[in-house]
């Protein structure tokens, strides 16, 4: 997902499945208000926005979230749905920023904690090569891919 600041709303969503095959990868316009009466959302984008909204939720359906960063991520996708006056579905996320932090163990800020590394810093960490087509979105989310990949071949196989 890509966006900007505190006040962030997605501008780029992209959604892959477990084999990395992409599932959406849309953009969307931020979102204005009128100018001429600040309490109405224009229709069309309303109508725009929602449709693209359906597809989002239907590739999300069933499905656990892994997000670099998915707190953060979270909080703007529903702030993105509330924006325009629409109810985000609830959905089990995972942070793969969190995990990577651990899997680095480099010391954080504070007592017992591990630093966060940037996604583009993890990859260059793991020579994974960022993808560089399509949407920020699907890059990012091809890069999670990659990262989530290279870390499972990295561990000792788990015996039961």
């Amino acid at each position: 997902m890509s966006s900007a600041g505190r006040s962030a709303e997605a501008i780029a969503i992209a959604v892959l499945d477990c084999r990395g095959r992409t599932l959406y990868d849309r953009l969307f316009n931020p979102f204005v208000l009128r100018a001429r009466d600040l309490s109405v959302v224009d229709p069309y984008e309303r109508t725009i926005f929602t449709a693209r909204w359906n597809e989002l939720e239907d590739a999300l359906d069933g499905r656990l979230i892994i997000s670099y960063g998915a707190v953060y991520n979270s909080q703007v996708l529903v702030r993105t749905a509330a924006l325009r006056q629409i109810e985000m579905s609830s959905y089990c996320w995972q942070c793969v920023m969190s995990a990577y932090a651990e899997y680095r163990a480099e010391p954080g800020h504070h007592a017992r904690s591990f630093r966060w590394q940037r996604l583009a810093d993890a990859c260059l960490q793991l020579r994974i090569k960022r993808p560089v087509h399509g949407s920020q979105a699907l890059a990012d989310a091809r890069a999670t891919w990659q990262l989530i990949r290279a870390c499972a071949h990295m561990c000792p196989p788990i015996e039961c």
